[in-house]
């Protein structure tokens, strides 16, 4: 891959955040064909939170080099 600037790094960072929720809408929207957009969304974002949850409460891990 190329040497990426900052900005173009960040450009390319911030379009596969969106294909990831793209994705995961999707993914949610076969799982579970009657539910709403909105439905769908906050089940998205209690993913998140869950996952952030795990992170935050992760013993925190010590490198020796």
């Amino acid at each position: 891959m190329k040497n990426l600037t900052p900005e173009q790094n960040l450009v390319k960072t911030l379009e596969l955040i969106d294909l990831c929720f793209k994705l995961k809408e999707a993914f949610l929207k076969q799982q579970y064909p009657q539910a709403s957009p909105e439905k769908i969304w906050e089940l998205i974002y209690q993913g998140i939170l869950s996952r952030k949850k795990k992170q935050w409460t992760l013993p925190e891990t010590s490198l020796t080099h």
